[in-house]
């Protein structure tokens, strides 16, 4: 990524993109122009991690650890679990089973539930 990012431009191909004035030319160099921001600001971090390689592994590791931080979170939903009141169930009948044979197996399971939670629907 840094050798495609740190790659040289063509200076004259830059000025013949700004004089051209159509929507979808405006709209890709605004954003070639965001992208070069982020581009020369990716460069300048690399160039100065190079520069500076004792601070920077001990970033690096300071950053590493601070992520332990992260811990108790670790396994949680973004989102809270929502009760809706009601579960899935699977069923297998032995592979080869008729599929009236299956049906009437799921009849058993579900009025077996019936009978344990006459207000289940």
């Amino acid at each position: 990524m840094a050798k495609f990012l740190l790659r040289a431009h063509d200076e004259k191909a830059e000025e013949n993109k700004k004089r051209a004035a159509t929507h979808s030319l405006r709209l890709q160099l605004a954003f070639e122009y965001s992208f070069e921001k982020l581009r020369t600001g990716y460069h300048n971090l690399l160039k100065h991690a190079v520069a500076h390689p004792i601070a920077f592994t001990i970033s690096f590791f300071a950053a590493c650890l601070l992520s332990f931080a992260l811990f108790p979170w670790l396994g949680q939903d973004f989102f809270p679990a929502v009760d809706s009141g009601q579960f899935k169930l699977h069923v297998r009948a032995q592979t080869g089973t008729r599929i009236e044979e299956t049906a009437r197996l799921c009849d058993l399971v579900e009025n077996s539930i019936r009978k344990k939670f006459p207000r289940a629907k």
